[in-house]
């Protein structure tokens, strides 16, 4: 039997509001997390997340994000465009329609005044493989 085929964000079981931005956690069986990210214009990872992280070593909050994250900027809401700036100093553009892969450490930053849509899934790989048979 198929399970939960189909992702609701309506039933998130975890909504964090993140200085006016969103994200809806929704879990899939064991094996899958998917995540709807609402990003609005003048949103600060440092300021909405980072002080939510554990803290550091030396008592500080993170400074860049130390996520990766796969997923795919939609056109259906939005047209926003979301700048990732990495530690290295380089960066790229996410534009509504991309998918994407974003390594850490990095920092995103919305350009525009447009909000930003993004679906986020992960899969606990170990869990995927045990479940698959030989």
């Amino acid at each position: 039997m198929n399970e939960n085929v189909k992702i609701d964000y309506d039933t998130a079981e975890k909504v964090m509001d993140l200085d006016g931005s969103k994200v809806y956690v929704k879990t899939i069986g064991d094996k899958t997390r998917a995540d709807g990210i609402m990003m609005i214009p003048g949103f600060s990872w440092a300021k909405s997340v980072g002080p939510k992280l554990p803290k550091l070593p030396d008592g500080s909050c993170p400074a860049w994000c130390p996520a990766t994250h796969f997923g795919y900027q939609t056109q259906a809401c939005s047209g926003g465009t979301c700048k990732i700036n990495f530690e290295d100093g380089t960066s790229t553009t996410i534009n509504a329609g991309d998918s994407y892969l974003v390594d850490k450490p990095h920092l995103p930053e919305i350009i525009g005044d447009e909000t930003v849509i993004m679906h986020e899934f992960s899969q606990q790989v170990k869990k995927v493989l045990d479940s698959m048979k030989d």
